[in-house]
């Protein structure tokens, strides 16, 4: 059984370029130990399957964007208004969250937290 599946009837495009779709839990994941999501929830957006892994408890929520050969996957959560795109990889027990924009080959990986605050 998939863990999520795409909304192709909600959709976002980026610059003219990119069209990103939501997406919606298709059962209940742990994604941390205070964090669960549940079967029907809405999540955020994606290009395509390639950028969120369909195994593990990663996820992508709220209104954060991943896209081009962006991936996330592992135990990684993208959040807020976060943006993964280019060759970026998040994954392991990542957090990426707030207005943080993770892209070309950057990685994030195991516990650690990227955030970009407004103050």
């Amino acid at each position: 059984m998939k863990k999520y599946e795409i909304l192709k009837d909600e959709f976002i495009t980026l610059n003219n370029e990119n069209t990103l779709y939501r997406i919606r839990a298709c059962k209940d994941i742990k994604v941390s130990p205070t964090i669960t999501i549940h079967k029907g929830d809405i999540g955020g957006y994606i290009e395509c399957e390639a950028n969120l892994e369909q195994i593990g408890n990663c996820w992508v929520c709220e209104n954060a964007k991943v896209y081009g050969n962006a991936w996330v996957y592992g135990d990684a959560l993208v959040y807020g208004d976060a943006k993964v795109s280019g060759d970026a990889k998040v994954y392991g027990n990542a957090e990426v969250y707030g207005n943080c924009w993770v892209c070309e080959n950057a990685k994030v990986c195991e516990t650690n937290e990227l955030s970009i605050c407004d103050d």
